[in-house]
């Protein structure tokens, strides 16, 4: 167990979540954070409880589940029952506990002014087997990679954070040095903060290794494992397309209950989203087969083995694509769709039934794809938007105002508040 003297002593960068997971504090419901390995649950948790120790709010006891002594000391369920109030119990990687639904819901119903906070890096093997033995005793947080934000707050250049909207030269030196990285290497919080590229690619290659060996292996028993790495490097390569489950049964030689078995797995772990189409017309619109994104540019780049800074490299339009929709995640927007008509135009995403549609190119002036006018004709949305490389500007197309916007000023929290 972690003392409130060594919870103290860690110095951390603060997270834009954290607010709105403090305001919960003073319910009853467990606080569960969820996400993928390393993006900053444990820290986010330690920031929670510097906050609880610094205002006096009670007692904190701190659990790391991956230590076998933590685990044993929480082996019993109902190890919690006894504890005075006003304690806050944080229980980290609640996933390898063997009853840990049980444990959340006998704490939350009987522990009598205990509050709980948990976070883990399996949806699938918390709550499989819970059906609704946790409906409403937890209310669920999901931590992504940092936001390009956050990135400029880690790297402590909030000077540029500042003038994002106002930025008068896009091609501004060391803005674009650092939209770059964060492209190239991502979002994790240990990967941004260490200076070497070389050593970036060696913690990318670490995260990769705990991922499979760590989560995936013990906890889901794969058969192919060979096959499941494969996976992941055909869905890097393809981040944007359709999941074409026969095409990637083919491709990589498994069978389709497999290969379904094996995305479902990197759903449950959060390295994968899938995207769901938007459709109004059954028989003129695509309305089944979804499309896939990975959690972390930088982790699809190591996948790829793939760290050119370049701009023109073939697949930046791809790894733009990938970042969008992860800015949209970590907005907080959860229902992302985008639209395919039979036809073959498309639209990347539509949020609150607007467009989004990412060019990432030079514009000489404003101009939308035959996607973008399809869609706008066929919806009539007030607003659509389009994702450029540095081009800033807007039009009227059908009666529905169009706004270009750079890449890196993409701030979805702004545009769908």
């Amino acid at each position: 167990m972690i003392s409130a003297n060594e919870i103290l002593r860690r110095q951390l960068k603060p997270r834009f979540i954290l607010d709105a997971v403090i305001r919960w504090l003073d319910r009853p419901e467990a606080i569960v954070i969820l996400g993928p390995r390393q993006v900053g649950k444990t820290s986010l948790m330690f920031l929670i409880a510097q906050h609880i120790i610094k205002n006096g709010l009670g007692r904190v006891f701190f659990y790391d589940l991956e230590m076998t002594p933590d685990l044993a000391l929480l082996s019993d369920p109902e190890s919690l029952l006894t504890l005075p109030e006003n304690s806050y119990v944080f229980i980290d990687e609640i996933q390898y506990h063997p009853e840990g639904t049980k444990l959340i819901k006998l704490t939350v119903d009987h522990a009598r002014g205990v509050k709980l906070i948990v976070s883990g890096s399996s949806s699938g093997k918390i709550f499989r087997d819970m059906g609704d033995r946790l409906v409403g005793r937890k209310v669920e947080f999901k931590l992504h990679p940092l936001s390009f934000m956050e990135f400029l707050t880690f790297k402590e250049r909030m000077d540029l954070a500042s003038v994002l909207k106002s930025l008068p030269r896009p091609e501004f030196e060391p803005f674009q040095r650092l939209f770059m990285e964060f492209l190239i290497y991502g979002g994790m919080p240990a990967v941004v903060l260490e200076p070497q590229t070389d050593r970036k690619a060696k913690l990318l290659e670490e995260l990769f290794s705990a991922y499979l060996f760590r989560d995936v292996l013990p906890l889901f028993h794969l058969r192919h494992p060979d096959k499941f790495a494969s996976l992941l490097k055909l869905l890097a390569a393809r981040a944007g397309g359709l999941l074409n489950i026969s095409s990637i049964s083919n491709d990589i030689d498994l069978s389709r209950p497999t290969v379904e078995s094996y995305i479902r797995i990197l759903e449950a772990t959060f390295v994968l989203h899938t995207v769901p189409p938007f459709f109004k017309n059954p028989r003129k619109e695509v309305i089944k087969m979804r499309k896939g994104y990975l959690f972390d540019t930088g982790f699809r780049n190591w996948i790829l083995r793939r760290f050119d800074l370049d701009w023109t490299r073939e697949d930046i339009g791809h790894i733009v694509e990938n970042y969008v929709f992860m800015e949209l995640k970590k907005a907080g927007i959860d229902d992302v769709r985008y639209w395919q008509a039979k036809t073959g135009v498309e639209v990347d995403f539509v949020v609150n039934d607007l467009p989004i549609e990412v060019k990432f190119r030079k514009f000489a002036r404003p101009a939308i794809s035959r996607g973008m006018a399809s869609f706008i004709k066929k919806y009539k949305p007030p607003e659509a938007f389009v994702v450029t490389k540095n081009f800033t500007g807007e039009m009227q197309f059908e009666g529905t105002q169009v706004y270009f916007i750079p890449a890196f000023r993409f701030k979805p929290s702004e545009l769908f508040a």
